[in-house]
């Protein structure tokens, strides 16, 4: 994901730490986020918002620091690092950067995606959504919000207004 400075925030949901990467030359720097970040999104202010086990961690991308945690309201499991903890997953800004979506992953359950006011730093909902939401999108304009739910094969469509879900299951494997 590109930054202010033009480097690149690379996660590593193996450890705790996002790295700054210049294309060109390599690493250039590193900040903790949180037991195994997993997606980013940046917003047009130089702020990033990271998926943790821990949390949603706030990264200032220009001075190259933490800004803190955001805790996530539904209960996730032990902090485990790996493919299936629990915790955040995949992450998306909304266009006018004033709400994030986190899809979070539940072992043994259904997923949720939290809804965090990117003002205050709390989140404002939970939504249900499946198994193991590891990619969220939001559309261009806003309205609709879309979480993957990798071990259900299906996809959740949120309403950014009302927060009413519709799912779309799909096949499954082959």
């Amino acid at each position: 994901m590109p930054t202010a400075r033009g480097t690149l925030l690379v996660t590593d949901f193996g450890g705790s730490p996002v790295a700054f990467v210049d294309p060109a030359s390599g690493p250039v720097g590193s900040v903790e986020a949180g037991t195994a970040p997993y997606g980013p999104a940046a917003g047009t202010d130089g702020r990033a918002w990271v998926a943790t086990a821990e949390g949603v961690a706030v990264v200032d991308t220009t001075t190259r620091t933490g800004l803190g945690r955001i805790p996530y309201r539904t209960p996730s499991g032990p902090v485990t690092t790996g493919e299936y903890r629990g915790g955040g997953m995949g992450i998306a800004l909304a266009p006018d950067g004033r709400r994030l979506y986190v899809g979070v992953n539940v072992p043994g359950g259904p997923g949720v995606l939290d809804v965090i006011d990117t003002g205050t730093r709390t989140v404002t909902a939970a939504v249900p959504v499946g198994r193991r939401p590891f990619d969220v999108d939001v559309a261009a304009d806003g309205g609709e919000v879309y979480a993957t739910g990798h071990d259900s094969y299906d996809v959740a469509a949120v309403r950014a207004d009302t927060l009413a879900a519709r799912r779309r299951t799909g096949t499954g494997p082959r």
